[in-house]
């Protein structure tokens, strides 16, 4: 799972599905919404910003403008679609800056538009305020730019506020792309619908007459932080009440949460419960993090479902879902009314429990490393540990930081080599339930 949210508490992981790899704490703390029943809705989270609503950018960078006109859809352009890449469970967007030449992107329901330095640089964005926040062993400072326009195909977003710098090249994130993200705030303007199967988003003005909304499950959701946009915060109804969500197409994870916050609707982790180890990686350096996992039941506005829940200490009162629950839905996010539309893609509406890979690889800033690891699975087993130095990957050495990103981005490692021999890393399809 990698979670990444950038302003209210976020990590970041190296896995596909729910799985350890390298978890590596992106940004910021926040405070967050309590937990709220299931038919009820998540409170916004506070903004850690030090930049004000009338410091946010606006066309020039001499003016200024209110979040209603930042991140502006003109209704008449719609509907659009355009493709995207699906990499390491991540979409991908071609996203340019009002030229002919794009940059591949992240798109990320869980943060705010945000741009590397190369293209601050590049295109002149305007530096219009900074914002701070805790990081695992530190502090994050960060700098507001104004960007006058944002293009995904042919779809036009005008004046939007971003965070920047990017990830810097030892964080697995940039293995992804080196540029960024497209984020909330960039979307918060029309109806997005996300087709995994297809690989396609369409933009629309509303929901009339678009496929995948008639007989989806609604699922209300308010905003939560974020820069003059916000990211989807849902309730779900868990144990004897109900959690708060991050809807987070960031995070290549499933659902997990806090312990203490499972505790708090009657929710106990057992003691055998399911576990991967991860690599956190913060301003303090490499902490090695368990996650256990509860089987048990969600429900979504009256459909019941079984799913894993992970409890990871990490996370504070927002929990997260991501793409490995997303993508078995047609997701579509309507901002303008506040509502998330999931249509199941599988033809009985059932919704399966993520694999999780046996061992995964992270890395360091200098080396690929075990970065994550499934209890109890073949490469633990045999004797795989958390932090190795990996040297081979399906035979294939790695020595390079390309050399890794070709490795995570690329089909999922069957094996992991280290000094002490050739392990096991392929993917556990009855991790959760297995005894």
């Amino acid at each position: 799972m990698r979670v990444h949210r950038l302003r209210s508490t976020r990590l970041t992981t190296l896995v596909a599905g729910i799985g350890g790899a390298a978890l590596l704490l992106a940004a910021c703390s926040s405070t967050s919404p309590d937990s709220s029943s299931p038919s009820s809705t998540p409170s916004a989270v506070a903004s850690s910003a030090t930049a004000t609503a009338s410091e946010a950018p606006s066309a020039s960078a001499s003016g200024s403008a209110t979040a209603e006109a930042l991140g502006v859809i003109d209704p008449s352009t719609l509907p659009v679609t355009f493709p995207f890449a699906y990499v390491d469970n991540h979409p991908i967007v071609d996203t340019g800056f009002g030229t002919a030449e794009t940059f591949p992107m992240m798109l990320d329901t869980g943060a705010p538009l945000n741009v590397s330095a190369d293209l601050v640089t590049k295109f002149g964005f305007p530096v219009v305020g900074q914002q701070q926040g805790q990081a695992a062993g530190g502090t994050i400072t960060s700098d507001l730019v104004g960007v006058d326009t944002v293009t995904l195909g042919d779809l036009t977003v005008s004046t939007v506020a971003a965070i920047t710098p990017w990830v810097d090249k030892a964080n697995p994130l940039s293995c992804l792309t080196e540029n960024g993200l497209v984020g909330s705030n960039v979307m918060k303007d029309a109806v997005w619908q996300i087709d995994y199967q297809a690989k396609t988003v369409t933009v629309t003005a509303t929901t009339d007459g678009i496929d995948h909304v008639t007989g989806a499950i609604p699922v209300p959701f308010r905003t939560a932080g974020d820069i003059d946009g916000g990211s989807p915060a849902v309730a779900f109804g868990i144990g004897n009440d109900g959690l708060i969500f991050l809807v987070d197409t960031g995070s290549d994870g499933g659902i997990i949460t806090a312990p203490k916050q499972l505790e708090s609707v009657g929710v106990t982790v057992p003691k055998d419960a399911p576990v991967v180890k991860s690599l956190v990686a913060g301003a303090a350096g490499n902490i090695p993090l368990d996650i256990p996992f509860v089987n048990t039941t969600i429900d979504l506005g009256g459909k019941k479902i079984d799913y894993p829940v992970g409890a990871a200490d990490i996370v504070q009162g927002l929990g997260n879902i991501g793409n490995a629950f997303l993508s078995q839905f047609v997701v579509t996010f309507d901002y303008p009314n506040k509502t998330i539309y999931l249509d199941p893609v599988s033809t009985d509406g059932t919704i399966a429990a993520p694999p999780v890979k046996g061992a995964s690889i992270g890395w360091d800033g200098t080396k690929a490393i075990v970065g994550g690891l499934a209890v109890g699975g073949p490469a633990d087993k045999a004797g795989l540990k958390l932090g190795d130095t990996v040297t081979a990957v399906d035979g294939t050495p790695i020595t390079s930081r390309d050399e890794f990103c070709a490795s995570t981005t690329g089909p999922d490692p069957q094996t992991i080599s280290t000094a002490a021999g050739t392990f096991d890393a392929a993917l556990i399809d009855n991790f959760f339930t297995q005894k």
